[in-house]
């Protein structure tokens, strides 16, 4: 499976396309332009399935938070079938703790995919975190799956007494 994961921010974004069964990031780029973007191109291809990484809450600090969800609008308008993570599902799958810090989800990035190990030419904070939620993102497509094969073999009945 291959996962196309966006980092995004004011603006532009930052992504990484997470190869799960070699594991490995095989491609990491930079978009200023929404328009012209080569992440968007590659969206688009049938096998990959695209993550976005969401913000965490409205009350997060700073004066980007409305920008940043432009972005992500903007996004998520352009590849309708994206699937969002926040911030916390990132860290708390890869650290197990929601308070980590980029430093130490960096580090379990690079435990997890020996290719995000180190300081690599071109390779920025950025591109690390977009891979991180492809990463994670794969886990959770899997999961979202199950989810759907269960609800489509499982009467309404049924459903109403697992609640």
């Amino acid at each position: 499976m291959r996962i196309l994961g966006i980092d995004p921010g004011v603006w532009e974004f930052a992504w990484a396309i997470y190869d799960s069964e070699r594991n490995e990031v095989i491609r990491w780029g930079y978009d200023e332009c929404i328009d012209r973007s080569e992440a968007l191109g590659q969206a688009h291809d049938k096998d990959m399935q695209v993550v976005i990484e969401d913000i965490v809450s409205m009350w997060q600090r700073g004066k980007t938070v409305a920008e940043t969800l432009k972005t992500i609008g903007w996004l998520q308008a352009k590849i309708p079938h994206a699937v969002r993570i926040s911030r916390q599902t990132v860290k708390s799958v890869l650290t197990r703790s929601v308070r980590a810090n980029d430093a130490a989800v960096n580090l379990a990035l690079g435990r997890l995919v020996p290719n995000m190990k180190g300081k690599r030419p071109g390779l920025t904070g950025h591109h690390r975190a977009a891979a991180a939620v492809a990463y994670v993102g794969v886990g959770w497509l899997q999961k979202q799956k199950i989810e759907d094969r269960f609800l489509e073999n499982t009467s309404c009945t049924e459903r109403e007494n697992l609640r």
